[in-house]
């Protein structure tokens, strides 16, 4: 995966999804849903308009997951 931000906060967590999912399979990255994002406590300690653009962040991973199964 490559992902860039010009906002600092929000390219620390694409960072970190990058680092998480980058040399997961799409069968891998959709069957560990993520979960640590709960527990690294992210929801609590950003904003919701960046809570909201983490987990679309994580949403787009799983669409290009389930299209890579897809694709075979």
């Amino acid at each position: 995966l490559y992902a860039d931000s010009d906002a600092m906060i929000v390219k620390g967590l694409v960072a970190i999804l990058v680092q998480v999912y980058s040399q997961s399979t799409a069968d891998d990255i959709l069957s560990n849903p993520p979960t640590f994002i709960a527990e690294l406590g992210f929801q609590s300690h950003l904003s919701p308009s960046r809570a909201n653009g983490l987990m679309s962040m994580v949403k787009q991973i799983m669409l290009y997951a389930s299209a890579l199964k897809a694709l075979g």
